[in-house]
């Protein structure tokens, strides 16, 4: 993700649920855990809705490598 956007590796970045930092949202539990593969798909439940944004950010070339 930093290479997306032009920014240099930040190891804490890797570990990012390691950190002391205190949350204040909802999702608070979710940020505090690594990334997994636990939500995948679960998009596609709004695939019609989100049908317009895909086919915007696909001709904006933003989808490069996606396997949606």
């Amino acid at each position: 993700m930093l290479t997306l956007v032009d920014l240099p590796h930040d190891g804490n970045c890797v570990r990012f649920y390691e950190t002391e930092n205190r949350v204040r949202t909802v999702s608070r539990s979710q940020v505090k855990q690594p990334v997994n593969a636990r939500g995948l798909g679960r998009w596609r439940t709004y695939e019609a809705e989100l049908r317009p944004l895909i086919k915007e950010l696909d001709l904006a070339g933003a989808l490069v490598g996606w396997g949606g």
